[in-house]
Order: structure tokens, then sequence, then C-alpha cells
């Protein structure tokens, strides 16, 4: 792959997006070098996403060749944009993965979302999927 990012920042919540972006963004991740799963601010109940948001997500990018790294990082009450920036910039990552509207877009567009929050950004690569 020609210019291959060689560090990824997956933004990861356990939705249904994160899941499919994860998923597209699969034959980029295995070219990089590492691949950061950063679950910010992860709520751990058992019976919904295990004891640990991220750890199955972590083992699958593992046996798909993935050299990946599972951190949970608070949110320290800002919001998950800028959580996700700081975080991926502070990582040195070429390019960030999310999932997109985990919300209607018609909330979105009212209230706005770390959907919209991403697109306006320019720093940074982001890979997004619905």
């Amino acid at each position: 792959m020609l210019n291959a990012p060689e560090t990824v920042f997956v933004a990861w919540n356990t939705q249904l997006q994160s899941a499919r972006a994860v998923h597209l963004a699969l034959p980029a991740l295995r070219h990089a070098e590492e691949v950061i799963i950063g679950s910010i601010d992860p709520v751990k109940t058992e019976w919904r996403d295990g004891e640990d948001p991220g750890v199955d997500i972590a083992k699958w990018l593992s046996n798909h060749g993935c050299n990946v790294t599972l951190r949970q990082f608070p949110s320290g009450g800002q919001d998950i944009a800028t959580c996700i920036l700081d975080l991926s910039k502070e990582a040195g990552a070429d390019l960030i993965v999310s999932g997109a509207y985990g919300h209607s877009r018609t909330r979105e567009a009212i209230f706005g979302g770390t959907t919209r929050d991403l697109i306006k950004q320019t720093d940074q690569a982001v890979f997004m999927a619905h």
C-alpha cells in the first residue's frame, strides 16, 4: 500500500459505526506499524460490551496481523472530538479511524457532535464510516 499510515488511532466506542469503520479500514490497519485502539470514558458492563471495551476488536485486529495497543482514556470533561484529536496527536497518529453519526444526522446538525467536529478540523486525516 502506497503511503500507508505508520500509526493509526482508532476511536472505539463499541457501536456498530465504529466496528464498520475498523472493518473498512482493515487494509490500511494491516499495513500500519501500530494501531492504537482508544476508548474514551468506556462504559464497562459485562452483559453488554464485555468487561473491557476494546479487547474484542484488539484481538480481531491482532488475528489479522496488526500490532495493536489498547488504551482507555478519561475525557476530563472535554468533548469527545477534542479528546480524539488530542490523543491521536499525542500518539503521533497519521490517521484517525472513527465511526460516524452515532446519533441521528438531524440531532448532530442542530446540536453538533463528534462526527461534525472531526469533519470540520483539517489538521489530521480521518477515515469515517457510518
